[in-house]
């Protein structure tokens, strides 16, 4: 059982870095059906072992899965380890299903590019990246996957960047989550400071027992990045200018997957946010601002990404 649910794993994280990497290989390739089809079936076969993932967890188990150790030094034992439970699952096919229908889209939508196969290599950089970030076991990797969507994005949104003012919004959009996720990071400094450990299994388990001041500073800088990767007021200037960007992307990180890492956050450290009720009511409070803050722009911009996003 152990070694399918191992197999299972590394299919769903790697095959998409697999596509990055074939896809940068190939950068000078002529053939681009070749590539596209290639790029997509590595995808779509991640998502296929998300499902079975999924299916193996549908019972309300939990599956910890390490492959091999990252720092250990001092009191810091961290590893390349993962968990697979309902949220993690759910997480991984959202991602896999939204990133297949990107994939194959993109063929034909950037078919006439002449970086065509550049952009599939940072399509597939991105969903492995946005895969380490919802299946990892602790704080760390977690981040490692945050920033690493974030790269992703910068790349992607300045993917034209001879174009007008395409650089600016990639590197606002890469500026405004980089300051959101100095608070992220503080937070993280934190959990090591007063658990001793990144596990979200130690981190968890041990939340109660903390003083209620230091938790709520936790909880309150972890939602600083959320705020960040899910463009909540006020850091919510880059995502309309994100739209900069080719429209599989638009639809790929800033409407279906990258947005959520930041609700992703909320539902995984919910044993945190639980037991800090002035921030619980915060993120309430602040969502239904957004909610009527973001119609209202919408309701004056004319670029129907733009309205959507």
């Amino acid at each position: 059982m152990l070694d399918t649910v191992f197999v299972w794993l590394l299919i769903a994280l790697f095959a998409p870095l697999a596509s990055a990497i074939f896809a940068g290989v190939f950068i000078r390739a002529k053939d681009k059906m070749f590539i596209g089809v290639v790029c997509s079936a590595l995808v779509i076969l991640s998502t296929i072992a998300s499902l079975a993932l999924m299916e193996l967890v549908s019972d309300n188990r939990l599956i910890s899965v390490n492959l091999a150790d990252f720092i250990s030094t001092g009191f810091l034992d961290a590893k390349f380890s993962f968990l697979i439970d309902s949220v993690s699952a759910v997480m991984m096919v959202v991602v896999g299903i939204v990133s297949s229908v990107v994939h194959v889209y993109s063929i034909y939508y950037m078919w006439d590019d002449e970086n065509f196969a550049k952009f599939f290599s940072f399509l597939g950089l991105f969903v492995f990246s946005m895969l380490v970030l919802v299946t990892s076991d602790n704080f760390l990797g977690l981040f490692i996957g945050w920033e690493g969507v974030g790269l992703c994005s910068w790349l992607l949104i300045g993917f034209w960047y001879d174009r007008s003012n395409y650089s600016w919004c990639a590197n606002e959009a890469f500026i405004m989550n980089r300051i959101a996720d100095l608070g992220m990071l503080l937070g993280i400094f934190l959990i090591y400071l007063n658990f001793g450990s990144l596990r979200y299994e130690v981190v968890f388990a041990n939340a109660a027992s903390l003083e209620p001041e230091i938790l709520t500073l936790i909880a309150a800088l972890l939602f600083i990045g959320a705020m960040g990767k899910s463009a909540q007021f006020p850091f919510h200037t880059w995502l309309a200018d994100a739209m900069a960007g080719p429209t599989p992307v638009s639809a790929l990180i800033h409407a279906a997957t990258m947005v959520t890492a930041g609700v992703y956050l909320v539902i995984r450290a919910n044993a945190i946010f639980a037991l800090a009720p002035e921030v619980s009511g915060f993120i309430v409070c602040l969502g239904a601002f957004v909610a009527v803050f973001a119609a209202s722009m919408a309701l004056v911009h004319n670029d129907l990404k733009k309205i959507i996003a």
